[in-house]
């Protein structure tokens, strides 16, 4: 296949997904390529106790692309008289891969797959559903940061 066809391939699944997002920023930024979606849960610690625990604030889906990582809110609506759930996506924020340190945190009886992703300005703990995730996440955003400063 072409680096043309490849391309716009790429392209066109960024653009999906800028179109599921509400109030999304224009993604298509040089050569950002989407790496994978995860749905997530922001916890937030209580306390200093040791060990730690943590409470639930929101349902978030993460966008990991090559160059960095959007964070977007999950509203779920269930309609009076209907089957399904209506699910909406809103976007949050994005951060610099560049600028993002990675912490797995470890299992305990409070936490399961948990990470908690830092810059100089904010912090988040993520908690993802199934340990695979976690682990594919984890070495997906490592390999992505790896790269970039390689590309430095």
């Amino acid at each position: 296949m072409s680096n043309h066809k490849n391309k716009l391939i790429k392209d066109k699944e960024i653009t999906q997904i800028e179109d599921r997002i509400s109030n999304c920023p224009s993604l298509l930024e040089g050569n950002r390529q989407f790496l994978r979606e995860d749905y997530v849960s922001l916890l937030k610690k209580q306390g200093n106790r040791d060990p730690a625990s943590y409470s639930h604030i929101q349902d978030l889906i993460l966008f990991l692309f090559s160059d960095s990582l959007l964070i977007c809110i999950l509203k779920t609506e269930h309609p009076p008289f209907e089957r399904v759930l209506k699910k909406k996506i809103i976007f949050s924020t994005c951060i610099a891969l560049s600028k993002i340190k990675v912490d797995v945190i470890t299992n305990s009886a409070s936490i399961q797959n948990g990470i908690q992703l830092s810059t100089k300005k904010a912090q988040w703990i993520f908690k993802f559903t199934a340990f695979q995730d976690r682990v594919a996440f984890v070495h997906t955003i490592e390999a992505a940061i790896r790269s970039l400063v390689r590309a430095d």
